[in-house]
């Protein structure tokens, strides 16, 4: 590699983290420290997966193929849950991000990389039900009934947790997005 396009990328980085985050962005630190662990993931994978060693990276070694293998490994081989991928993404987002503005000569690899989308998570909801109703767990302490059930109850709909407690079943399933609604099975 020559040494002139390695200084390129380490001049940036070191922009990126002691100008950019803190001065221009004011990012925190905890986010600093999370943009700072989720590139030396990413330069650690290039250099194991693309030959030089990490002092010897340059921004010829980065592309948009290279980015999602490293997104994929993170899912795959550590075991990262798609929101830890996408903080990792928006770490080296902001990175671009911040080349594209200081390096105009990286700006159509800025683009590229800027481009890899987020991965959208499969939401998830518990959902419990109660003698032919059900309830969402943001909601544990209120049964929710139509006018037609509650017509035919002299109890009231609110019962304490602890009554919840053993007589609920739980079933995981696939929330339907907003606006749509749930059917009771």
């Amino acid at each position: 590699m020559n040494k002139k396009k390695s200084n390129e990328l380490a001049t940036a980085l070191q922009g990126f983290f002691r100008d950019y985050l803190p001065r221009q962005k004011g990012t925190s630190l905890h986010t600093a420290h999370s943009y700072r662990d989720s590139m030396k993931l990413l330069l650690v994978f290039l250099a194991r997966n693309n030959g030089p060693p990490v002092n010897s990276l340059c921004f010829e070694d980065m592309n948009v193929s290279k980015i999602i293998a490293f997104l994929d490994h993170l899912e795959s081989e550590r075991h990262n849950s798609v929101g830890t991928r996408n903080i990792r993404l928006s770490a080296v987002h902001s990175f671009f991000r911040y080349v594209a503005s200081m390096f105009p000569e990286y700006l159509d690899l800025s683009q590229q990389i800027l481009s890899v989308p987020f991965k959208r998570k499969r939401q998830i909801n518990r959902i419990f039900f109660i003698t032919g109703t059900y309830v969402m767990m943001g909601q544990p302490e209120t049964i929710k009934e139509d006018a037609h059930d509650r017509a035919d109850q002299s109890e009231p709909a609110s019962l304490p947790p602890a009554t919840l407690a053993g007589t609920c079943k739980s079933l995981e399933t696939e929330w339907p997005g907003p606006g749509r609604v749930l059917q009771a099975a």
